[in-house]
């Protein structure tokens, strides 16, 4: 019996075979061949969950600065050790990639690591599809993605007192991690959607979790994911989530806790969130300001980080994102950034829709969650910096692609390899006859 690889000493993944060698295993000895992730995938989930996890960091460096740095790092040396084994479609990201890295050469501003954030999905993505994976082991995946589960909530709960002092505080610090919890939100979603009744469960459960944060445009977004995921749902059902989740949405408005959070005057109707008469955090001015200087240079934009310089200057504080990425990218990149970036979302979406239309079993279910992932990622950006979450959803959002992509090409080539076998044996029967 094969060992299985220790994380601790995890290099790159050699796929010449498929090989135990080659996953961590999840389950007993006896499961091992069919039940292990790739590397790859375990250090996404792993340094994702140090994110959640926080802390004060390392050397001056932020945990969740390093929990897209460390698996940057393992990913571009996976890609360089098998640059033929890519089956990521990274086609759809090229023209992103090289206006990023244009923008990065000629612009005046510091724009480095914002750059590097926005191409470290892309990265691991890539990354992640070069693994062989097996029907078995995409199984597995979601084995390990429902205990995630549960250690993001514990770690929710326990970041904010709750479970010391019994108390629900009414700022939690928790953005970041629902947006973790949209993404399995996603997840559960095509899996119930897929026949997985007991999913239903697991995305309450993360659902829960952007209520409990108290982070508004998420709990919208959580509510979407259901009723509206691209999996195959029936009408009624549709239907019916999307009532239900109205009628929740409005008894959460009206109850204590999100009426002070929504309004400065702690009471307020539905028609004033309209009107825009809510408690926005400066967000409103700011993006008065971001639309004021947009159509000044609206074609090309100032250069990647101008944005960052200027919410700084319009703040005077250390804030340096307007909590509208739309915004931000068209302030640093224009219309021709923001409109390239949008229409690789949109392709990368259909791509993956279109890949679950004829993919089988779990794998299905990735495609599906992935491509609903990038609507949930256009309505977060409306209001959130979620770009620049790599280590939160951008790389776990990738993981999950990649994966299906891994899995659907994994399969292509043992069907090719058995082909080979076969005409090889056949061959050799000939062989062997004319011998005779």
């Amino acid at each position: 019996m094969a060992k299985a690889k220790n994380i601790g000493s995890y290099d790159t993944i050699d796929n010449s075979a498929f090989s135990v060698e080659d996953t961590i295993s999840i389950t007993a000895d006896g499961d091992e061949k069919t039940a292990g992730l790739p590397g790859m995938a375990w250090v996404i989930i792993i340094a994702t969950g140090i994110s959640i996890l926080g802390g004060k960091g390392i050397l001056g460096f932020k945990v969740s600065g390093l929990a897209w740095f460390i698996p940057l790092v393992f990913a571009t040396f996976t890609i360089i050790r098998n640059p033929g084994q890519i089956r990521f479609p990274l086609w759809i990201w090229m023209p992103w990639i090289l206006l990023l890295v244009i923008y990065v050469s000629v612009s005046k501003h510091p724009s480095l690591q914002r750059t590097v954030q926005l191409i470290c999905p892309i990265v691991v993505g890539v990354a992640v599809s070069i693994s062989s994976v097996s029907a078995s082991q995409i199984t597995g995946l979601f084995k390990v993605i429902k205990i995630f589960a549960i250690v993001i909530v514990v770690m929710a709960l326990f970041k904010t007192g709750l479970l010391l002092t019994g108390k629900i505080p009414l700022v939690t610090g928790l953005a970041a991690e629902s947006m973790t919890a949209l993404l399995l939100c996603c997840l559960f979603a095509a899996q119930y959607a897929e026949g997985k009744h007991l999913s239903l469960y697991w995305w309450s459960l993360m659902a829960a979790l952007p209520i409990y944060a108290m982070t508004r445009t998420a709990i919208a977004c959580a509510g979407f994911t259901l009723p509206f995921t691209f999996a195959p749902l029936r009408l009624d059902k549709r239907i019916i989530f999307l009532i239900v989740g109205l009628i929740i949405g409005s008894a959460l408005f009206y109850s204590p806790r999100v009426q002070k959070k929504m309004f400065y005057s702690q009471k307020g109707k539905i028609s004033d969130v309209t009107e825009g008469n809510v408690a926005d955090s400066g967000r409103f001015y700011m993006w008065k300001c971001f639309e004021k200087r947009i159509k000044q240079r609206p074609w090309l934009g100032r250069g990647t980080g101008a944005g960052e310089t200027f919410t700084g200057e319009i703040t005077d504080s250390g804030l340096t994102y307007p909590h509208n990425d739309w915004l931000l990218t068209l302030y640093d990149m224009g219309i021709l950034g923001t409109g390239v970036f949008a229409l690789s979302m949109i392709i990368a979406s259909f791509h993956a829709w279109r890949m679950a239309r004829s993919a089988k079993g779990e794998t299905r279910s990735l495609f599906f969650a992935g491509a609903f992932s990038f609507v949930i990622l256009a309505m977060m950006m409306v209001t959130d910096n979620i770009m620049v979450y790599a280590s939160f959803f951008g790389n776990l959002q990738f993981t999950f692609l990649g994966l299906g992509y891994a899995a659907v090409g994994g399969k292509e080539d043992r069907e090719e390899r058995n082909e080979e076998i076969e005409e090889g044996k056949e061959e050799l029967g000939i062989g062997k006859e004319e011998m005779g």
